[in-house]
């Protein structure tokens, strides 16, 4: 329940900072500070000590694939979304350098499904694991 409500916490940090380029630099921090620091306090783990493979054997996500698969799966939402004035405003979006990075960061295309998102974000966060 802690971490679920750390998550809330570090989700609206990150929705006031915006998705600009800054944004970048900042959610890395927030990714390495704050995330092991919640980890730590959570789970009573010492602050040198690296917390992404214990992140992993919980079947959670660190805060940038956590951060990604949210937004991935908020434009997939959007690329079939009803309303057509969000629809309208994401096809501008679709043509953004952010949204290009991240279908390539993460191998998706512009139509995939929710569990191809999810499959392919899990799989970027384990193989940075085993780097």
């Amino acid at each position: 329940m802690q971490l679920q409500l750390q998550e809330l916490k570090l989700f609206a940090t990150a929705d006031l900072c915006g998705t600009s380029t800054v944004f970048d630099k900042q959610s890395r921090e927030l990714n390495v500070c704050n995330w092991n620091s919640v980890y730590s306090k959570i789970f009573k783990f010492n602050r040198w000590e690296s917390v992404k493979c214990f992140i992993n054997g919980l079947g959670r996500l660190d805060f940038m694939h956590l951060l990604a698969l949210h937004k991935l799966k908020y434009c997939c939402k959007l690329n079939n979304c009803s309303n057509v004035t969000m629809f309208h405003a994401f096809q501008c979006y679709k043509l953004s350098r952010e949204y290009l990075t991240l279908l390539t960061k993460y191998s998706c295309g512009p139509n995939d499904i929710m569990f191809n998102i999810n499959f392919n974000v899990i799989g970027d966060f384990r193989l940075q694991l085993n780097v």
